[in-house]
């Protein structure tokens, strides 16, 4: 009887051990799975460079495709400043994150994209060009190519719409670049003026400062993004097409977030295929 029971205890004690062994097991192959699954852990950014049927273009139909597409497939459209945030570890992103973002401070982004996205409730980034926009703001011509300070109010009002600095008068990547006659002094002097005016403006006019800069023409330099970062914007966006790494070993620099040229491709589901 007392063998029988010694027995009955070994056995209860390696039903215990084997049963550790098997939790342990599939605890380890959860983590394995959720590393795997964050294995490509990107975020896309989607440039649209203006609205027509021009070179460089996109429809408002195919930017509606695009909306519509991105909500069937389950995508969270997020700010620019939100994924800086989450590159600096000061915040998470959702879910299937992805930004679009409109380029050249258009008026037809507040006649034709702002119902769009108040229709599919998705965020966009808009950057405005400065002297455009004062331009624009003082004309009594209701037909103006660019946005104007009352519009911008009501799209940052709706918290759909994240405005970006594009430079008040230096819209061509050579404007922006250092001459070869300059010294850093004086091409930093020429860049912070610039680049502040925007700032003080949309200050005055909307109560205030853009926390992303956009590089003229998508490109950057070390000089302009050594510049950006010190003026205190959160991010600042260039085009590569290249998704942007949250990977703490491989992450995107939040001076260098990289867009995807969405004039380039047919249709928006090329990017995530």
């Amino acid at each position: 009887m007392r063998n029988m029971i010694n027995t009955n205890k070994m056995l209860i004690r390696f039903i215990a051990a084997l049963t550790g062994v098997v939790c342990s097991f599939i605890g380890l192959r959860g983590i394995y799975a959720k590393c795997a699954d964050d294995s490509d852990n990107t975020v896309k950014v989607i440039a649209y460079g203006g609205i027509g049927n021009s070179k460089g273009e996109t429809t408002v139909q195919q930017i509606e495709d695009d909306i519509i597409y991105l909500n069937n497939k389950g995508y969270s459209p997020v700010f620019i400043s939100e994924l800086a945030d989450c590159l600096n570890n000061e915040g998470d992103l959702p879910d299937k994150a992805v930004i679009l973002s409109f380029d050249g401070g258009y008026s037809q982004y507040y006649s034709d994209i702002f119902p769009l996205l108040k229709k599919y409730r998705f965020k966009a980034d808009i950057t405005v060009l400065g002297e455009a926009t004062e331009y624009a703001s003082n004309s009594a011509d209701d037909n103006q190519r660019f946005l104007r300070w009352d519009e911008i109010r009501e799209m940052d009002g709706s918290g759909l719409v994240e405005f970006s600095n594009g430079t008040y008068s230096m819209w061509n990547k050579m404007e922006f670049e250092k001459e070869d006659y300059e010294t850093y002094e004086q091409y930093r002097s020429r860049i912070v003026s610039d680049i502040g005016k925007v700032q003080m403006i949309f200050q005055q006019n909307c109560g205030f400062e853009p926390s992303v800069f956009t590089y003229p023409n998508g490109k950057a330099n070390d000089f302009s993004s050594r510049l950006v970062k010190h003026l205190g914007f959160k991010a600042a966006v260039e085009i590569d097409n290249k998704s942007v790494r949250l990977q703490e070993k491989n992450k995107t620099d939040t001076y260098h977030i990289k867009r995807y040229d969405r004039c380039r491709i047919k249709d928006i589901s090329a990017f995530f295929s």
